[in-house]
């Protein structure tokens, strides 16, 4: 063992302190995977259809399923789900993998942004912060593509931090630019955040191009589909110039990320955040309070202070210009930006209390207690209650219509579904896979095939071209 202030020895603990944390941040992201939400989202369905037909459907990058919906999510799911096919294993549970995993390394992610930014002291803070939010917990355990972008952007900015190289920064505005290919919402976002963390990083001209130009080159291919092809519907949700006040609504929903009951309440549905379960334990509001004073105080003359400001000032922006009211989905790079915030204050507090070392750790200890019971209340009411309460929002027949779907299109040849199973739940499931519906036909639009739902002999079936 080393002293106190050998390098060597510290860094062995930042690597067991981190390793521990990594550990923490995997249970609640692994656990019941399949179970808690009960079953598949509409959504996640879809995702995982899509998925069992790749590669032989020969589906594009950004391909289609009733809407318009970009694959990296979809293509990271198709190992998994192709084993639990023929393993017979959860579906569920193979198409969380992807999205639970990068739950993981977000906290990863998080700790080296935060090194970066401040040290280790500020990693290891800010990477225990973000494995125990509940925001966190949730949309690591939803096979959404959404879900993947907070690692992909805390990832290609941690890369920016610390002795630039080519490969790094190279590295990083892949990473970015692939967030912003990967959600609509996120190329309202990305941009300006990526110009804030280079300003902050003081970079030199010369390197800019290497770092922005591939954010950049991802964002000129993705122009024709989103402006003129299947994502155009996504740039008229931007158009808050079309609402009767658009200016009120804007600043109605922005300021609705920041409100109490968004962050803390879990009082209303907000963009597939979970009832009852606030995102935000309120054991961290004295040190977001904290990090936002002292990051005001800082910000003049320490750009990254500044940096930190200009991401919270920004995570709502997605949402507040394409949905009238907050939504944990489209703002969730407000989860990697509030843990940052929440370790900055922990750093603030632990260095103005240098000199009271037993109130220090008077201080902790409390924190501890109180963060471990409401911790232990959240858990309960994520993993516990909410599974119970939210059936009608997760079905249990999404699981059987991805593998009937699954098996058709393996087969190659027509097939049918009786009413009783599938009438219900095409119900829930038209918002995002029935395109149309002609009298007692409808039609959906499971990958490159159409499929009709009509009348036969032996009632309404689902029906697929031979």
């Amino acid at each position: 063992m080393g002293e106190a202030g050998d390098p060597v020895a510290q860094g062995r603990r930042v690597r067991w302190l981190l390793a521990l944390i990594l550990l923490v941040a995997a249970v609640p992201r692994l656990a019941w995977l399949g179970s808690a939400p009960p079953a598949l989202h509409p959504d996640e369905a879809a995702t995982a259809a899509d998925a069992l037909e790749l590669p032989r459907a020969a589906l594009s990058f950004a391909h289609e399923r009733g809407g318009r919906v970009e694959g990296t999510y979809t293509w990271l799911a198709w190992p998994g789900l192709r084993l639990a096919r023929a393993t017979g294993t959860s579906l569920e549970v193979a198409a969380r993998l992807p999205a639970a995993l990068a739950g993981i390394a977000l906290v990863a992610a998080s700790f080296a942004l935060g090194r970066g930014l401040g040290g280790a002291g500020l990693g290891l803070a800010a990477a225990l912060v973000v494995a125990l939010l509940p925001w966190g917990w949730h949309f690591s355990r939803l096979a959404l593509r959404a879900t993947l972008v907070p690692t992909l952007v805390v990832a290609g900015l941690a890369l920016w931090t610390g002795a630039p190289s080519r490969g790094r920064l190279l590295a990083g505005g892949l990473l970015l630019g692939l967030g912003a290919a990967t959600y609509p919402p996120a190329r309202l976002l990305i941009p300006p955040l990526a110009l804030a963390a280079w300003f902050a990083l003081r970079r030199e001209r010369r390197e800019i191009l290497l770092g922005l130009g591939p954010s950049l080159l991802v964002f000129v291919a993705l122009l024709p589909w989103t402006l003129w092809g299947g994502g155009s519907e996504r740039v008229d949700a931007v158009a808050i110039w079309r609402a009767e006040r658009p200016l009120r609504g804007f600043a109605k929903t922005y300021g609705g990320h920041f409100a109490p009951r968004f962050l803390f309440g879990g009082s209303s549905s907000r963009g597939f955040a979970p009832e009852g379960v606030g995102l935000v334990p309120h054991w961290l509001i004295p040190l977001l309070i904290a990090g936002l004073l002292d990051a005001f105080r800082r910000c003049r003359r320490d750009r990254r202070a500044a940096l930190l400001l200009v991401w919270i000032a920004l995570f709502p922006l997605a949402a507040a210009l394409t949905q009238g009211g907050p939504n944990a989905l489209r703002a969730v790079l407000g989860l990697p930006a509030l843990g940052l915030l929440a370790a900055w204050g922990a750093r603030a507090g632990w260095r103005a209390l240098a000199g009271q070392p037993r109130l220090r750790a008077g201080l902790l200890v409390a924190l501890a207690l109180v963060g471990g019971v409401e911790q232990a209340r959240l858990a309960r009411a994520y993993f516990v209650t909410h599974p119970r309460e939210q059936g009608h929002f997760y079905r249990i027949g999404s699981r059987e219509l991805v593998w009937a779907l699954a098996e058709r299109a393996r087969r190659g040849e027509g097939s049918e579904c009786r009413e009783e199973f599938l009438g219900a739940y095409l119900r829930l499931y038209a918002p995002s896979l029935a395109t149309e519906r002609e009298g007692e036909r409808w039609r959906i639009g499971p990958g490159p095939t159409r499929w009709t739902f009509q009348r036969s002999r032996e009632g309404r079936v689902l029906r697929s071209p031979r």
